[in-house]
């Protein structure tokens, strides 16, 4: 090989040069892309998350709608159906009025005493004593009232068992009080 002179040198030493810097301006425009690249990325990660965070709110937004929709016509329903109940309360009771008064008195026992006690078929007497109460059921009736509400209890299983207060206390603690 033949030895290189002063002007050939030089010109390797400028294309090297030229080489190095193209190099170098190639590796800074990888590195901005590189950059605008990471960027464009971010700019759609946010906006994919907005819309998803978007999204989210205006299905919390439909559900809570579709919950008070809800709500609401379960509202009417139960007005409507204790406005129904009422309404038939009322028509009951006009009718049991209307045939409470258009019956014949052999419906309600004798002709003559349209009220009669329910126990027995005996009209309700007026107290002949100076009680409180203007009416009171013949001894007839209490008898039979006081034999169907009377229910034999053993007295034993009676105490044995436990009375709870509201508090939580027992109240009849147990039977080796009374023995």
């Amino acid at each position: 090989m033949a030895p290189l002179c002063h002007s050939e040198i030089g010109e390797l030493r400028e294309c090297v040069a030229r080489t190095e810097d193209r190099a170098k301006l190639q590796q800074e425009l990888q590195k901005k892309q590189a950059a605008r690249d990471a960027e464009e990325r971010w700019i759609e990660w946010e906006d994919a998350h907005k819309k998803a965070r978007e999204q989210q709110e205006a299905e919390k937004i439909k559900h809570a709608r579709e919950r008070e929709a809800q709500h609401v016509a379960h509202e009417e329903k139960k007005a409507l159906q204790l406005a129904e109940k009422e309404k038939q309360a009322v028509e009951h009771a006009t009718k049991h009025q209307q045939s409470g008064l258009q019956a014949p008195a052999s419906k309600h026992g004798r002709k003559d005493s349209p009220t009669k006690d329910l126990y027995c078929g005996e009209p309700i007497q007026p107290s002949k004593r100076g009680s409180k109460s203007s009416t009171s059921l013949p001894s007839k009736a209490l008898g039979s009232l006081a034999e169907k509400s009377t229910v034999d209890i053993p007295l034993n299983s009676f105490l044995s068992t436990p009375r709870i207060s509201r508090s939580g206390r027992n109240i009849r603690p147990s039977t080796h009080l009374f023995s």
